[in-house]
């Protein structure tokens, strides 16, 4: 564990009947080391079928926050305000990509562009699949924007999003393109 520098490891094959042995092994691993040389992990292939693993990989990012001091890339299938909340708080965290999010909203944005996180500072590259999110403000991203002086790429990957409008008639929350 403690001289891996780079994991990857694609879920969408992985069979159903292996991924929260494969998850628990994963966050075991990361959490029985003192610390870890890791510094990339990708974890792609985030659908509907891994709601079901989101408190494992809560779980996953805590241990990253404590064990993984060196992460710089990070892919997540999934993740949540509390997931965020625990990857602001990664020294070096530069590139950001999460699949799917759930239980998301204005507090995980705004742990990410906390004046305490590291993450504001570090994060170069983040990009989050927020499709369909009650109580998520999205015109609120442009605060979350101004506060980020180092990010270049963004996105929240929904090709399908309205351009957001500066007329007053358009509702409150009105999608936007990324």
């Amino acid at each position: 564990g403690a001289d891996i520098q780079t994991f990857k490891m694609d879920l969408k094959k992985i069979a159903a009947q292996h991924r929260e042995e494969t998850f628990r092994t994963l966050t075991k691993a990361i959490k029985m080391s003192d610390y870890t040389r890791l510094k990339e992990l990708y974890l792609p292939g985030g659908s509907a079928m891994m709601d079901e693993y989101l408190e494992m990989f809560e779980d996953l990012c805590y241990y990253l926050k404590t064990r993984a001091p060196f992460l710089d890339k990070l892919h997540l299938p999934i993740a949540s305000n509390k997931c965020f909340q625990n990857l602001s708080k990664i020294p070096d965290l530069q590139y950001l990509v999460v699949d799917r999010s759930r239980h998301f909203n204005l507090i995980g944005l705004s742990a990410l562009c906390d004046d305490y996180a590291f993450s504001r500072f570090s994060l170069r590259i983040l990009h989050l699949g927020v499709f369909k999110h009650h109580g998520f403000n999205k015109s609120e991203v442009s605060h979350f924007l101004a506060q980020m002086p180092n990010l270049i790429s963004f996105s929240l990957m929904d090709e399908d999003r309205g351009l957001l409008s500066y007329d007053q008639n358009t509702p409150l929350g009105a999608k936007v393109l990324t």
